[in-house]
């Protein structure tokens, strides 16, 4: 049987993975400018219109500021070796995604299956719980918090309604 433990570095460093990937739009951003060798901004804003400009230049900066885009002149944007980088993890994500959360439903799109994996992995306490509860599995709630470090005010079980999956 495969070993599944997930060491205390490892989760340090899912962790700033997935604060690097999951902000809003961040997935849907870098696969549109991962299509194209390079986007001017207009291009990129013209992509996704149900963003504002300034949304748009927010998002552009952020992901800049956390080297998942370059910017090789004035106004244009490529993704950066991190943000190719972040294309297997995307893979990875949707997979599981399709695995776990969606098989059956309607086609969603790999960008929304990753986004909605990262969503679910970006809870606070999330990894955590994850790496306690590979080293200690099962765990009852007390012993599952004290193992994950999080104050009781932080730590809570999401309710099934959330874990409901929307087409």
């Amino acid at each position: 049987m495969p070993d599944h433990r997930i060491s205390a570095h490892d989760a340090t460093l899912v962790s700033k993975a997935i604060d690097r990937l999951a902000p809003r739009w961040t997935t849907w951003t870098l696969q549109t400018v991962a299509q194209h060798s390079q986007m001017r901004f207009t291009k990129i804003a013209a992509a996704l219109p149900c963003l504002s400009t300034q949304n748009t230049q927010q998002i552009l900066r952020r992901m800049h500021a956390n080297g998942l885009l370059d910017r090789p002149g004035h106004g244009v944007y490529e993704v950066s070796p991190w943000g190719r980088n972040a294309h297997s993890v995307h893979r990875t994500l949707a997979s599981w995604h399709r695995t776990h959360a969606g098989g059956s439903g309607p086609a969603v799109a790999e960008a929304e299956r990753t986004k909605d994996a990262l969503r679910r992995l970006r809870g606070e306490g999330a990894v955590e719980d994850l790496h306690a509860l590979s080293e200690h599995s099962p765990l009852p709630h007390g012993e599952l918090r004290k193992a994950s470090g999080l104050a009781t005010g932080t730590f809570h079980y999401p309710s099934s309604s959330s874990r409901r999956i929307s087409s």
